[in-house]
């Protein structure tokens, strides 16, 4: 195998994955892992929806440490694992929603949730596509990690917090990579998503105030 130089070796986010995964553990303690061991109250589907997004994360704690170990075999093979899984985590997003907008009717979550899960599927989805190329692969499935913390931050602090603060962090990445003179386009790419299907959202809630209405009749009526 062919030395990689220092541009093309992806970033060796451990610390990122781990960090989101504390956030979460903290935000959802109350409502979820402070249940424990019973569950009392909690439906199947949330149990699901926790399920697939624990995976994610723990797929992501285990990819840059075998890069960085160089077992790149295993990597490549441990990341197979992301093709089945990424079908359960689009059911697990819908039954989720689902559960919860039928039991406490807020249609304006539905736009949210399909702002994260937008972000989501599209990070992913650059990151499979560049799958052969490392620097690229390796920065889109770590930032695939930036919609998580809507919820996240939005339990822990306030709603009004999180996006502010997504999209400060990919200007921040975004500037720190080209003062690095690294590749920074996946970091492009991903605020130009984010700031597109923000301003989708944002015009949707402002022109046309009755779209989260006519959504929850139709899925959930």
């Amino acid at each position: 195998m062919a030395s990689e130089t220092s541009a093309d070796r992806p970033p060796v986010f451990s610390w990122w994955p781990v960090t989101v995964l504390v956030l979460a553990l903290a935000a959802f303690l109350p409502s979820y892992f402070g249940r424990l061991p019973g569950f009392q109250g909690t439906s199947p589907a949330v149990h699901f929806h926790a399920v697939t997004m624990l995976a994610w994360l723990a797929l992501t704690i285990t990819q840059p440490i075998l890069i960085r170990r160089r077992r790149f075999g295993v990597h490549r093979q441990v990341g197979l694992l992301a093709y089945a899984l990424l079908p359960l985590l689009a059911v697990g997003f819908w039954l989720v929603m689902r559960d919860g907008q039928l039991r406490h009717k807020q249609p304006d979550l539905i736009l949210a949730t399909a702002f994260d899960g937008f972000l989501f599927f599209f990070l992913v989805g650059m990151g499979l596509f560049y799958r052969k190329r490392r620097a690229y692969h390796g920065r889109f499935m770590m930032l695939s990690l930036v919609p998580f913390l809507n919820p996240t931050l939005g339990r822990l602090i306030s709603p009004a917090v999180s996006v502010p603060f997504e999209l400060l962090l990919l200007i921040a990445l975004l500037v720190r990579a080209r003062r690095r003179r690294e590749d920074s386009r996946p970091y492009a790419v991903a605020l130009t998503a984010f700031l597109g299907a923000l301003a989708i959202l944002v015009l949707v809630m402002v022109a046309l105030p009755d779209v989260p209405q006519v959504l929850w009749k139709l899925l959930f009526a």
